[in-house]
């Protein structure tokens, strides 16, 4: 993922390595803070035919989050905002 938004935004390959070493730690709290509660959850009692559902909100909560530490603040052309139309930084 991060390697296809670097190539979006038009960064070389050792700029998006540098940027997944500085924004690693910050990704990982942001997935382990949403993710892994909602899937505990998720697994624990929501029904098996509401799973897929029940992780779409989900989904949308974690990707602003993690997305959110990759974008330049001036001039975003992240995957999720090209995709989406909106800003997330």
């Amino acid at each position: 993922m991060l390697r296809l938004q670097g190539f979006v935004e038009g960064r070389s390959p050792q700029s998006v390595y540098e940027r997944y070493k500085k924004d690693l730690w910050e990704n990982c709290k942001a997935l382990w803070t949403i993710w892994v509660p909602a899937q505990l959850v998720n697994f624990s009692f929501v029904p098996r035919h509401l799973r897929i559902p029940y992780g779409e909100p989900c989904s949308r909560t974690i990707a602003p989050q993690c997305q959110g530490y990759t974008c330049s603040p001036h001039k975003c052309s992240c995957l999720q905002c090209l995709f989406s139309g909106r800003l997330c930084c």
